[in-house]
């Protein structure tokens, strides 16, 4: 949805001549989309991850 926004405000611009706006617009719209998923920001993978710990027991005392 972001990109449809994305694409109608750069249109817009475009439309009323801001071309410079426009292009600076889509500049950082698209670095921030290449830097999300650099980050994988988002991302459903998961680490399912097993932690054991062993503890010697305490040596019985005998009476």
């Amino acid at each position: 949805m972001i990109f449809v926004f994305a694409g109608l405000g750069t249109g817009i611009a475009a439309g009323l001549g801001a071309h410079a706006a426009a292009f600076c617009g889509t500049a950082l719209f698209c670095l921030a989309v290449w830097l999300l998923t650099l980050s994988e920001f988002g991302s459903q993978r998961r680490f399912d991850g097993l932690l054991r710990f062993q503890r010697r027991s305490a040596p019985t005392r005998r009476r």
